[in-house]
């Protein structure tokens, strides 16, 4: 893509014609994201369980193109990551800017979803047709990975539990820690605000960052890694328990 992003501390596009790669401040030319696949590939070759896609496939600015435009650019993308990953699962998750992450929009959770049916198990597919999250037992391996969906948690809602996600999120961690499992949690935001901007609206809701950090809290000990994108950087964060200390080492955030 052309279009250029912009940022709190940089409201000017470039003068200057992004080059073959693109430029720091738009976003990504398909080159450029082709190349970064090609990358990861020889650099880590078979020697990858799984691969984590954490949202924003599709730029901002084609929010504002035609469905045709955003279906065309996430199955672009869905199949780079297939043929890039073929003896690999890639488990996706939505971002704000992706297609479904919205209601109202044409594109929806079943439609989206049908894109992922490869990776996706019918009973994650279930789940994802509903709101949007999903889970992924690895029983040789004892892995969880639990896919959220961060964009219900954005705004003010008028439901305790948009989609219910809270609860099955609640009821997956229980039979995760019946079964001694160890939890990934992926998803696109992440509770809190961005460390860069500090005076600015944290991404989850608060009523909602409370109740995520609760259950975090509160299963600690299955919970190896959690996995975000949306800040366009890399970032590291610390979850602390009531007292102010530090949680175990397994739940902090990237």
């Amino acid at each position: 893509m052309k279009h250029c992003w912009r940022t709190s501390s940089n409201n000017a596009i470039p003068s200057r014609k992004p080059g073959r790669y693109g430029d720091y401040n738009c976003d990504s030319p398909w080159e450029l994201v082709a190349s970064a696949a090609r990358a990861m590939r020889a650099k880590h070759g078979d020697n990858i369980e799984f691969v984590l896609w954490t949202g924003d496939g599709i730029s901002g600015h084609a929010t504002g193109r035609s469905s045709d435009d955003q279906v065309h650019a996430l199955q672009n993308l869905t199949h780079l990551l297939s043929h890039t990953f073929p003896a690999q699962f890639v488990f996706p998750v939505l971002g704000h800017d992706d297609p479904g992450s919205s209601p109202g929009e044409r594109l929806g959770y079943k439609e989206v979803g049908h894109f992922w049916r490869q990776w996706l198990p019918t009973e994650a597919i279930h789940t994802f047709n509903k709101g949007g999250y999903y889970t992924i037992e690895q029983k040789e391996h004892k892995i969880r990975i639990i896919a959220i969906n961060t964009n219900l948690y954005m705004g003010q809602h008028h439901k305790e539990d948009p989609a219910e996600q809270l609860a099955w999120l609640e009821e997956v961690l229980t039979t995760a820690l019946s079964k001694k499992e160890t939890v990934y949690l992926v998803g696109h935001m992440a509770p809190g605000a961005d460390e860069r901007t500090p005076d600015a609206i944290p991404q989850f809701h608060e009523k909602f960052a409370r109740q995520y950090i609760k259950l975090v809290r509160r299963f600690s000990n299955i919970i190896v890694g959690q996995f975000f994108g949306h800040l366009h950087s890399d970032t590291f964060r610390v979850i602390y328990d009531e007292m102010g200390d530090v949680l175990a080492q397994n739940s902090d955030l990237l």
